[in-house]
């Protein structure tokens, strides 16, 4: 039986195959049996009248969808997986849409889910389960580089093909995201997805992707926990195509217009940010502001010599086929754009153009009902603070003297109007109060109210801000080396749970 499984099948179906199954044809395929059903569609293979090429068929009732509710994902996943080119992912080759129908063209994977694989031929050997997770691990990597989270990783999902190697698959959960967004919608596998996603809280979609892909490298193993990322198990015969090193020669190149724009930006010199990239510290925060640079000049020059052609009538990508399909086959295609009659399937714009990076919270509000919030907040949380001046001021906890956080309010940009301005908390750790220059201060709360009247008094002592007045908040953080400097975990980690606990005071009314 097992032998059956593994039997490497053709690409081309033999004459009594093809004679044997009615035929139904959609541009140059014609429809034979079906391999695959869902809620609101099936799946069926595929030949080409031209090539004889296999490819898995995706027919979605358009019906369906408006009445599920899911026209939107299924658009979003189009254009995910369409921007996608990995060895081990599922290509889409075409989309085609009809009044009644919505048709995706994908690549025929034909050795089925690896869930089905592991059930027929039990007890891997770990040989296998490496290079199973290997190529697994490098789809994910991949998928996150280009801002993907799939949100859906499961044994299911992930099929083998003619060569039992594995093809990451249905991304109808998938997202488009950005560094540092955070996500709400709950979705995924049970028995896969995340904690965070079972708590109903907000959280990281590539941080639960690798949660998924741990609990799929669990089954492999049959309940031996393997979670380590640089884990040596992984690393032996790791094929080098999977993830490529980056050569010393490119690893050296630093470009000088961009060291310029950082010196520019934060007022350094060009040694100081050349230091900084020798030092290897990816915490610094000249070499972060000399990556994130990079990384949005390099997403503009894609940008501009992107291997898509974008239809603004039907709102698809049209991908080149494979090098099989012949050119009139290919032509053909664009026939079938005269039936499209749905709403453009365009991504977020703002997801697409450039980024805007900010170190801090973004808050809504005028300052001075933004200063009031916080102190109320921090009365709430229990906190001691010491104020430095109208929109600077620290804090700590009664039960540990440190750390000390310092939070201070920016103004994003005052070239807007006064109503259309934002402004950010940019949270440092003060290592020391000498090093704050704050030790000369006396104690603006003692951890203790009297009453509510003399926490109003206190907020009162700041300016009622006027219009004018309101470009005395800062608007660019200064330079400061109180910046996690030798810092001991415990303490540290201290820091970043009173910062959290701030912002979740904070959350949802008046954050961004």
């Amino acid at each position: 039986m097992f032998k059956y499984f593994l039997k490497k099948r053709s690409s081309k179906l033999s004459k009594e195959e093809k004679a044997a199954v009615p035929k139904f044809q959609i541009g140059p395929y014609v429809l034979t049996k079906t391999i695959g059903e869902g809620s609101y569609g099936k799946v069926k293979l595929g030949i080409n009248s031209g090539t004889n090429h296999k490819v898995a068929i995706k027919i979605l009732n358009r019906q369906k969808m408006k009445e599920l509710d899911v026209v939107h994902r299924v658009k979003l996943e189009i254009t995910n997986v369409q921007s996608l080119n990995h060895p081990h992912i599922v290509k889409l080759f075409q989309a085609i849409c009809t009044p009644s129908d919505l048709f995706l063209f994908m690549e025929f994977v034909p050795n089925g889910e690896l869930l089905k694989y592991i059930q027929v031929k039990g007890n891997l050997e770990i040989k296998e389960i490496r290079r199973f997770f290997q190529q697994l691990v490098s789809a994910v990597d991949y998928c996150h580089k280009n801002d993907i989270i799939h949100r859906d990783l499961k044994s299911e999902n992930i099929l083998l093909d003619i060569h039992i190697n594995v093809k990451l698959a249905d991304f109808g959960f998938s997202t488009k995201t950005r560094d540092g967004d955070f996500l709400k919608t709950n979705c995924g596998s049970i028995n896969y997805v995340a904690p965070e996603i079972l708590c109903g809280t907000h959280y990281s979609g590539p941080q639960a992707d690798i949660w998924s892909t741990g609990v799929s490298l669990q089954i492999y193993f049959l309940f031996i926990l393997l979670f380590y990322s640089n884990y040596d198990w992984f690393k032996k015969d790791l094929p080098p195509y999977l993830f490529p090193l980056i050569s010393e020669h490119e690893s050296s190149i630093v470009d000088i217009d961009i060291v310029k724009e950082v010196c520019e930006r934060y007022g350094v010199k060009e040694e100081e940010v050349t230091s900084a990239l020798l030092s290897n510290n990816p915490h610094n925060y000249l070499s972060i502001a000399y990556n994130l640079n990079v990384k949005a000049r390099d997403e503009l020059f894609e940008q501009k010599n992107a291997k898509y052609t974008y239809d603004p009538k039907t709102g698809l990508t049209k991908v080149a086929p494979p090098e099989s399909y012949s050119k009139q086959v290919a032509s053909s295609y664009k026939t079938c754009q005269e039936y499209m009659n749905a709403p453009p399937l365009t991504p977020n714009t703002n997801i697409n153009g450039p980024r805007i990076y900010k170190l801090g919270v973004e808050v809504a509000s005028t300052p001075y009902v933004i200063m009031e919030i916080a102190f109320t907040q921090m009365k709430k949380l229990d906190y001691e603070w010491k104020i430095l001046s109208e929109y600077h001021y620290v804090f700590r906890t009664k039960e540990n003297p440190s750390p000390v956080v310092g939070v201070q309010l920016f103004c994003i940009d005052e070239t807007v109007t006064f109503v259309d301005r934002r402004y950010i908390f940019d949270f440092k750790k003060i290592v020391s109060e000498n090093d704050s220059g704050i030790s000369s201060l006396t104690s603006s709360h003692n951890g203790s109210w009297s009453n509510q009247e003399q926490f109003k008094l206190l907020v009162s002592s700041f300016p009622q801000i006027a219009f004018n007045e309101a470009e005395q908040c800062p608007l660019t953080p200064p330079l400061t080396q109180n910046l996690v400097r030798n810092v001991k975990k415990p303490e540290m980690m201290l820091f970043f749970y009173m910062c959290d606990e701030f912002i979740q005071a904070l959350t949802p009314r008046y954050i961004y």
